[in-house]
């Protein structure tokens, strides 16, 4: 098959071009430009979007074989992925920025580039399983990413890490073809944050949305003050300076009032929710089926039930789901399948 490596220049993806030369395919390798950093140091560092990145991912291509291009994607990136970020921070909900890229971006408009210019498929260094039609977690649980993945089109998706158990096994893999990047250590961060945080992007962007205001606990007495809503996130403990006998966590963001909820981690348990934007990999579900529902990435599966609604879906959990917040993804799992997901609304 002819298909489209998408490298970030890290040793995933890398990995995953070469395993697909390896199995015969004629295989591409393309680097996305999607953001543009301020300054020098932040460009050339250990990042997707950095200088480093792209040259890692030529250096690979090199090494392995294949030619290497570079897609400048800043405009979609920044339409279809940061403007919703800012604006949802700006709202007071807590979205997943890798989850819209995923879907409009990589596995949208890169498809839809790579179909243009006659590759069959796209592929990526995600940690997940596909046959074609259906989506699965990884072997590897540790590095599973299929939360992430839930809206797009697995059609033409390739996963070549899918069915490795070990990230050793990836490294030793990339020392054997001799890779540079061998040892890059993963990038855990948002790509076009950084080493900042949401609410210094948001505070750049839209100034008057990230302005302080009280924390007040469930009965509503002010027992604190916040740097601006864009810096908590439902179930966040760390950073509220506020002194209380036992851990107090954010249980809300009071857009209206602009103010920071807190409560104990006794309050941060929520016994159903509400979804929109639904995309589903296979089918859509019935009413009363039963699923594991993660709430967020890393997020221990809940058990619940799906009751279809106009714009979405509303689940009713089995037991209380812990810091459930609006903006993140809800992805819905039988076993290591993935069926789908929402956006959670409340």
């Amino acid at each position: 098959m002819k298909l489209l490596a998408a490298m970030s220049g890290g040793v995933d993806s890398s990995v995953a071009a070469a395993l697909a030369v390896r199995d015969g395919h004629d295989v591409v390798g393309a680097t996305l430009k999607q953001w543009e950093f301020p300054d020098d140091a932040s460009r050339i560092g250990k990042g997707c979007n950095t200088l480093d990145a792209v040259a890692d991912a030529r250096r690979v291509c090199d090494v392995i074989g294949i030619p290497h291009y570079t897609f400048d994607f800043r405009e979609i990136f920044e339409r279809e992925v940061v403007d919703p970020f800012i604006a949802d921070y700006a709202a007071g909900r807590t979205p997943n920025p890798c989850v819209r890229c995923n879907e409009l971006v990589r596995f949208g408009a890169l498809a839809r580039k790579a179909e243009m210019l006659g590759f069959e498929g796209i592929i990526t260094g995600h940690w997940a399983r596909t046959d074609g039609t259906r989506l699965y977690r990884a072997r590897n649980e540790d590095k599973d990413q299929s939360y992430v993945l839930y809206a797009i089109d697995v059609s033409k998706a390739h996963f070549p890490l899918g069915e490795i158990t070990s990230k050793d096994e990836v490294r030793q893999m990339a020392r054997d073809l001799d890779l540079l990047n061998a040892d890059r250590a993963d990038s855990l961060e948002v790509c076009f944050v950084g080493d900042r945080r949401p609410g210094d992007v948001v505070a750049e962007r839209v100034p008057v949305a990230v302005r302080s205001g009280p924390i007040v606990d469930t009965s509503g007495a002010v027992v604190g003050e916040h740097r601006g809503l864009a810096y908590y996130t439902v179930g966040q403990r760390k950073g509220l300076g506020v002194a209380a006998p036992e851990p107090r966590y954010v249980a809300e963001l009071d857009v209206a009032r602009n103010a920071v909820v807190i409560t104990s981690g006794d309050g941060l348990g929520s016994t159903e929710l509400r979804a929109v934007r639904p995309r589903f990999v296979h089918r859509e579900p019935s009413d009363g089926e039963r699923f594991d529902a993660v709430v967020r990435y890393r997020g221990e599966p809940a058990p619940s039930r799906y009751t279809k609604r106009e714009d979405g879906f509303e689940l009713a959990f089995e037991r209380s789901a812990r810091a459930v917040a609006p903006g993140q993804a809800v992805v819905l799992y039988r076993g290591d399948e993935v069926v789908g997901g929402g956006t959670i609304t409340r």
